[in-house]
């Protein structure tokens, strides 16, 4: 159950690792915005410019605003925008920058509004996304050696046991028995019997 999940899990982060590299490709290509912004007055942008990722949040809107705004639907921009929409989170950021490449900045927008904006750089949810994934490829390839390395020197592919002195199945965890020229057992297979 818990390699299952395992499994499971890297599958999923190797799934999101194509989608941050599509998008990363994607904001050199078009400017994408997703915008939700609620009648209490919050609003939240997701925004991409080329290589990083903007995200913005406010407490409060100019109620001269435009009415289209307070929708309190979720609104997906590509390339050209309509008039009325404000792209708050595609302004350039001159405060400090991290160490990693990132950004918070504290804004004063139009009609004194206050709006927060996080700026990260692709490479960092790209490294994230790759940790189970990596992981997982190294480990198969030391259990594919560790197989190949047992089945060369006579012992079971699965437990290690010595068959060199017995025939057919190993007596220790009862593994099909792999010699070195003929095909056998896969790693994953052995685990599994």
């Amino acid at each position: 159950m818990k390699r299952r999940l395992f499994t499971l899990a890297s599958v999923v982060s190797l799934l999101l690792t194509f989608a941050v590299i599509t998008t990363w490709i994607r904001s050199y290509l078009t400017t994408d915005v997703i915008v939700r912004t609620t009648r209490d007055g919050r609003h939240f942008e997701f925004a991409t410019i080329p290589g990083q990722i903007r995200l913005t949040f406010t407490k409060g809107w100019p109620r001269q605003a435009d009415p289209r705004w307070y929708s309190g639907d979720l609104h997906w921009y590509t390339g050209r925008f309509p008039a009325y929409l404000i792209v708050l989170g595609q302004r350039p950021i001159y405060a400090k920058w991290y160490p990693l490449g990132y950004a918070i900045h504290d804004w004063s927008g139009p009609d004194a509004l206050a709006y927060r904006t996080y700026a990260i750089p692709y490479y960092l949810p790209l490294a994230l996304t790759l940790i189970l994934p990596a992981w997982m490829t190294i480990r198969l390839r030391r259990m594919i050696l560790l197989a190949k390395s047992r089945a060369a020197r006579g012992l079971c592919v699965r437990c290690g046991y010595d068959l060199r002195a017995s025939s057919g199945r190993c007596p220790e965890c009862g593994a099909g028995r792999e010699t070195p020229g003929t095909p056998g057992l896969s790693p994953s297979a052995a685990a599994r019997s």
